[in-house]
């Protein structure tokens, strides 16, 4: 028999998660519900944030009428477990017991397939009453490496263990009304609502089902702190839990347990060391100053999208470990590293002579060159750090169209054309100086003949303005003026004239024009955007201008925030934007 619920209801328990919570409600509505199914409602259950959480989703509430959105807001600091029950509860009470509850985690953004494949079982299966999403980790950075290893083992377990077979966790996951109406989340001895949730089910024998494709995108913890809050406080709630397995079941678990981490150890060995050392730190810290966790659980800073800023000798700490951790990216992805950090070394220091050339050639064979100076930024940005994530991204071999608007030295463009090889590109760059470089780098790496460039800058409409320089291609050039710069006339087109000048219409936009983002996109009509699935933007400071409107008018043409990275310098971040699932690969 084929039960097919309507209605479901999304709810974001939360505390202080300003920096992610507009990402995760955009996720839901961009994602497919499946056919006749409708929200009925999206539930913000706020624990007393002081960020400025609640007044985000209320900003959000207003460009998005036509969503029912209810915000609850704690009367006092009680945690998930506890504003959950409350208001599960007041549902029971009052709701169909064939509806759905969504419960999704504010810090993660769900991807476009995964609410269906999470619905779907419901519509099947009457008796069902919990089904569970997965993780789909992002940023596999060096200092993520051990929750990384932690969070794809942890899955690898859950597989082994069968679709049916309950599970801790509570990141992502839908249950039926009706299926839950004799439980409710609350503060106990057991702390957690994902313990909670799967003792239940267990005790009961309720019909539960795991949706493997139902993924959300989590950050990994980015420390050894963190990664032992995250580890121990799991571990403090399955000491107390009041469901112990038969003692067949537990070898067996930590038998499982052993074959999963060895095989994801052969698969990932740099991970598994990370991940042995991160353990052996967590175990020391825990028995000389181990932590009792409470229901009023703060998630760990570096799992989320805009970690707070640091100061004093953590801000030292935190520049040290993120220039370690360039350095290591710079010797995974480029054959030639010792001459790129001695040229790093020697501009640093001021010893680079103004002739000097950087010169940067990464594993697959890309060659890129710039001035030794701020010229090379750009080249590392993209290359070793991958602002863009393009290692994460499966971009389809059948793009035939890239616009690449303030292309630089084209280091973009020379990166992902070699992933693209049937893709032309276009490349705007105002800049006389800097298109030297960037026409010597397309030359260098065989594809001159499959970019066009246009000289000339992005704004509202064509026709002429000044470019401010600071030397040969300087990525700080720009039509506003700064101290120092020094003024040149050039070109202006709209995005809809450097649309038009593309070979065929762009699928794939790249665009970082040093302020001219904000002109161009609300100028441009919304005809140039049809063809568009990816976008890459990097926004910058301008007076009177903020990226919400930028963001509230590209949610409007279609497309979907994956992932929103802003900067410590205010009105400064990158964002990436898609009409279609975002893949892990190996980019």
């Amino acid at each position: 028999m084929n039960i097919t619920p309507r209605r479901c209801h999304l709810v974001i328990p939360a505390f202080n998660e300003v920096a992610s919570i507009t990402r995760c409600l955009d996720s839901a509505v961009s994602a497919a519900l499946p056919t006749g199914w409708s929200w009925a409602e999206f539930v913000l259950l706020d624990d007393c944030s002081d960020d400025g959480t609640v007044e985000a989703v209320e900003a959000w509430s207003s460009i998005h009428s036509g969503i029912a959105v209810r915000i609850v807001v704690s009367p006092r600091r009680r945690g998930k477990a506890e504003n959950l029950g409350s208001w599960h509860k007041s549902l029971v009470a009052t709701a169909p017991y064939e509806d759905v509850v969504v419960v999704v985690d504010a810090d993660v953004g769900i991807e476009k397939e995964s609410l269906k494949a999470l619905l779907h079982p419901f519509a099947t299966d009457s008796e069902l009453a919990v089904v569970w999403g997965v993780d789909r980790p992002e940023g596999a950075v060096f200092g993520r490496w051990s929750s990384l290893f932690q969070l794809e083992a942890v899955t690898a377990l859950a597989r082994r263990s069968g679709d049916t077979a309950p599970r801790v966790y509570g990141r992502f996951f839908g249950y039926r009304v009706g299926g839950l109406k004799d439980f409710s989340w609350g503060s106990s001895s057991v702390i957690t609502d994902d313990v909670q949730l799967a003792d239940f089910v267990r005790r009961h024998q309720l019909k539960v089902f795991s949706a493997w494709d139902a993924k959300v995108l989590v950050t990994p913890a980015g420390n050894y702190r963190d990664f032992y809050l995250q580890t121990y406080r799991f571990f403090q709630d399955v000491s107390v839990s009041r469901e112990i397995d038969p003692e067949q079941k537990l070898r067996t678990a930590v038998r499982d347990r052993w074959i999963v981490l060895a095989t994801r150890a052969v698969r990932k060995p740099h991970w598994a060391v990370a991940y042995a050392a991160a353990r052996l730190v967590a175990m020391l810290r825990h028995y000389f100053r181990g932590n009792r966790f409470t229901s009023q659980w703060i998630p760990t800073d570096s799992t989320k999208v805009n970690s707070a800023n640091a100061s004093g000798i953590v801000q030292r700490a935190a520049l040290f470990y993120t220039k370690s951790c360039l350095t290591l990216k710079i010797v995974e992805h480029t054959r030639n590293w010792p001459n790129v950090l001695s040229s790093t070394i020697q501009r640093r220091f001021g010893w680079n002579k103004p002739d000097d050339v950087f010169i940067l050639r990464t594993r697959r064979g890309v060659e890129l060159r710039s001035p030794n100076t701020l010229a090379c930024e750009p080249i590392y940005e993209i290359v070793g750090n991958d602002v863009y994530r393009l290692r994460d991204l499966d971009l389809p071999p059948s793009v035939k169209s890239v616009l690449d608007i303030g292309a630089h030295v084209g280091a973009f463009t020379c990166v992902l054309a070699d992933y693209l090889p049937d893709a032309s590109f276009t490349c705007v760059e105002p800049s006389v100086s800097t298109r030297h470089w960037l026409e010597r780098n397309l030359a260098a790496n065989g594809i001159a003949d499959r970019v066009r460039v246009l000289g000339a800058a992005i704004a509202s409409e064509d026709g002429e303005t000044k470019f401010f320089e600071e030397g040969e291609a300087s990525c700080i050039s720009s039509t506003y003026a700064f101290p120092g710069s020094h003024p040149v006339p050039i070109r202006t087109i709209s995005f809809a004239t450097a649309v038009s000048q593309c070979q065929m219409a762009p699928e794939i936009v790249k665009m970082d024009c040093d302020g001219g983002e904000y002109e161009a996109i609300y100028s441009s009509p919304d005809s140039c955007w049809e063809s568009v699935n990816h976008l890459f933007i990097e926004y910058h400071p301008v007076p009177d201008q903020h990226f919400d409107t930028i963001h509230k008018r590209l949610i409007d043409l279609g497309l979907m925030q994956v992932w929103h990275q802003p900067s410590r310098i205010i009105g400064l971040g990158i964002a990436y934007y898609t009409r279609k699932k975002e893949v892990k690969a190996g980019f």
